[in-house]
């Protein structure tokens, strides 16, 4: 997430989709369905996390790791939405494959 370093924010929206496919996570979903937060060891002082009100909270220009797991995605190609207050909405895709 690219931001003016060192200032806090949240990612209380995730959008998952494809051409036949939506899946949106607000921030207490978000909470629920993530099992795994790594940061990286040179950001371990930024406390990057996750709440029921902001989601996924984290520092701007800090590096972690988020594992979110949801219902099952049929194989194909996604793209992944990050909705944040303060900076234009970040994507990425990603693809699932056969037996994934």
């Amino acid at each position: 997430m690219n931001g003016p370093d060192a200032y806090q924010t949240s990612i209380p929206i995730i959008v998952v989709s494809n051409t036949t496919f939506s899946l949106t996570l607000n921030s207490t979903q978000i909470y629920t369905h993530t099992v795994k937060i790594i940061q990286a060891p040179w950001n371990l002082n930024k406390k990057d996390g996750v709440s029921r009100v902001g989601g996924l909270e984290l520092w701007l220009g800090s590096e972690a790791t988020y594992t979110i797991i949801v219902s099952k995605l049929q194989p194909g190609s996604y793209t992944i939405t990050l909705y944040v207050p303060e900076v234009p909405a970040v994507s990425a895709s990603f693809t699932v494959s056969a037996g994934a």
